[in-house]
């Protein structure tokens, strides 16, 4: 995640491409002597000398090779969710990055918008906060108007829908909103450009990918015993005697008979590695952790400590808050080659 400053603000929601300049030309002597002359803390927005922030940036960005000012705005975060049988499981480091520079390790990733929603913070800083603040605030409202709660679909369309009118203007957002409602757990991901997607399991940030690679594992661990490993050649011996080829009998039928009912029921088949519908939720806080885990240890923009929350029927429950990722390596150490031997070795 990058911590960045936006480099302006818009004081009311809707405000169109064309009204832009105009809104900024007559707020701007307001905001500013508002922020100079009140004894409180400011409750407007303190905006910049310039009718389009977006354009004032790409001016000093990347994009403009003859500026000698180069603003680049490195973003990196690692969050996850996935829904299985009892809720939704959202999991977020804690590092917050300006460029190379780790700016703070203890970054709430979470907005816990009501009690039966949460949103979570990848890409900048300030708009995520910000905008999931501001999905808050219409939530509630929601809630005020129509006498009940707000469904996650419904939450997570209005936030794509004002950040896509802002499309364009600089935001960097990338979050997920997760919740439970009459329809029960759900779990949609909102970027910056309005994409709007629902799935069981997602990950945002750059080190998303080595979560994904910890999350789509499935990889029963076999104890291949000796008898099983008679009976299993035995059963093949019996098809070529058979001379059964492929034409004759189709693979499913081979696959029966080599791993028939009574052999697999001798097999001790341990928990897979990865995502299913069906983890338990010991498996589920475990799995969570794992992958966040693994995403620190290969992704320098991610770091810090772990922050859990379950989604259940009942609202959110945080399960861990401001897990140390540090020790956390000692514990899975042996699932990362070469890192393992390492550790092992300077024990």
């Amino acid at each position: 995640m990058a911590l960045d400053l936006p480099m302006g603000g818009i004081p009311q929601l809707g405000v169109s491409r064309h009204s832009l300049s105009q809104t900024l030309a007559e707020n701007r002597d307001t905001f500013t002597a508002d922020a100079t002359l009140r004894d409180g803390p400011s409750t407007t927005f303190s905006l910049p000398h310039t009718d389009d922030p977006a354009s004032f940036l790409h001016t000093y960005s990347d994009a403009n090779p003859s500026s000698n000012v180069k603003i680049r705005f490195a973003h990196g975060t690692t969050t996850l969710g996935f829904k299985f049988q009892h809720g939704v499981i959202i999991a977020v480091d804690s590092r917050a990055s300006a460029g190379s520079y780790i700016a703070s390790q203890t970054v709430k990733k979470v907005i816990e918008i009501n009690p039966y929603l949460l949103g979570t913070m990848a890409g900048g800083a300030a708009d995520c906060s910000y905008w999931e603040r501001v999905l808050a605030m219409e939530c509630r409202l929601f809630e005020l108007r129509n006498g009940e709660r707000i469904s996650v679909a419904a939450a997570s369309k209005i936030l794509a829908n004002i950040v896509y009118s802002y499309r364009g203007m600089g935001l960097s957002m990338g979050t997920m909103i997760c919740g439970w409602d009459k329809r029960g757990p759900g779990l949609y991901y909102v970027d910056s450009d309005g994409t709007r997607l629902t799935d069981n399991i997602f990950s945002v940030g750059s080190g998303s990918t080595y979560a994904y690679g910890v999350l789509d594992a499935w990889k029963p661990m076999v104890d291949i015993s000796s008898s099983w490993k008679n009976n299993l050649l035995n059963n093949f011996h019996a098809l070529w005697q058979w001379h059964i080829t492929p034409n004759i009998i189709n693979c499913y039928t081979c696959v029966h008979l080599l791993f028939g009912v009574g052999i697999r029921q001798t097999l001790p088949v341990m928990p897979h590695l990865g995502y299913c519908w069906d983890l338990s939720v010991k498996d589920a806080y475990e799995l969570a952790t794992r992958a966040i885990y693994h995403a620190t240890f290969r992704d320098s923009y991610s770091g810090g400590h772990i922050n859990m929350y379950h989604m259940k029927e009942t609202g959110w429950e945080r399960i861990l808050t401001m897990e140390d990722v540090g020790p956390l390596h000692h514990k899975y150490a042996n699932s990362v080659q070469g890192a393992g031997t390492m550790a092992t070795e300077e024990d």
